[in-house]
C-alpha cells in the first residue's frame, strides 16, 4: 500500500514538473487563430517580396522585407 501511495505521488510531481516546463512560457507558443487571422497579409507581403525581387528593384525588396 505504501509503495502504491509512493509511485502515485511520484507519477504527480512528474506530471506537475512537466506542465510547468511547458505552460512556463505561454506567449511564446504561437496561436493558430493569430496566424489565420495574418495568414492572408503575410502572404500578400511575401508575394510583392517575390516581384520586387524577380524585377531586381533592391530599394522596394529591402523595404518589403522592413
Amino acid at each position: 500500500m505504501k509503495t502504491e501511495f509512493n509511485i502515485i505521488l511520484i507519477m504527480i510531481i512528474l506530471a506537475s514538473a512537466t506542465l510547468f516546463l511547458i505552460y512556463q512560457n505561454p506567449d511564446q507558443t504561437p496561436k493558430s487563430l493569430s496566424l489565420e487571422k495574418y495568414s492572408s497579409e503575410i502572404a500578400q507581403i511575401n508575394e510583392k517580396s517575390k516581384k520586387y525581387q524577380l524585377i531586381e528593384d533592391v530599394q522596394k525588396f529591402d523595404e518589403s522585407k522592413k
